[in-house]
């Protein structure tokens, strides 16, 4: 697996603080979890060791590779967002004594 920074047209370029990340081809949930760690490790190659809010899109297949558009009782997966906390606390600033 490569892991390559490409230059974005000069046409594609918003003002964003943002960097999209492509895991190109299908694969399973799992997949895409073990294709991360390596991201994970190039960006704090490049200084990059903290993010903020991700957005993180995934088109749906089913194991034939067609694409999803419902859920099992037949509702729009574009109609819904998955929002998930943080499963951590933060630190606090100050700890009594």
């Amino acid at each position: 697996m490569t892991i390559a920074l490409l230059r974005k047209p000069p046409t594609e370029k918003i003002r964003a603080d943002r960097l999209k990340v492509t895991f190109a081809g299908g694969h399973t949930f799992k997949g895409h979890a073990c294709m991360f760690i390596p991201l994970k490790f190039r960006l704090r190659q490049e200084g990059i060791d903290n993010a903020g809010g991700t957005d993180l899109r995934i088109a749906p297949h089913d194991p034939c590779g067609h694409p999803l558009t419902l859920f099992r009782d037949g509702k729009p997966v574009a109609d819904y967002n998955v929002i998930i906390n943080s499963p951590y606390h933060r630190a606090a600033d100050q700890y009594r004594a």
